[in-house]
């Protein structure tokens, strides 16, 4: 949750230490570029982890496994 926080609010507190109307946009800019990149490669793995559940594999997610140490016995 924290991370998702800092996520979206990183472009306010940007925006907050520049008073040029131009970066303030340009900050927000970049910030809707990296959301849209973010959000595409969400996608992708979300359809892939998606396809492969549907053919019944069994499967970890790494950066799941690695947070909570589990692994599926193989």
């Amino acid at each position: 949750m924290l991370i998702g926080f800092v996520a979206l609010a990183w472009p306010l507190l940007a925006s907050l230490l520049v008073a040029n109307v131009s970066a303030t946009l340009g900050i927000y800019g970049l910030a809707i570029l990296l959301d849209v990149a973010l959000f595409a490669l969400w996608l992708v793995l979300a359809i892939r982890y998606g396809q492969r559940a549907a053919r019944g594999d069994l499967f970890e997610i790494p950066w799941v496994a690695r947070a909570t140490g589990t692994t599926i016995p193989k």
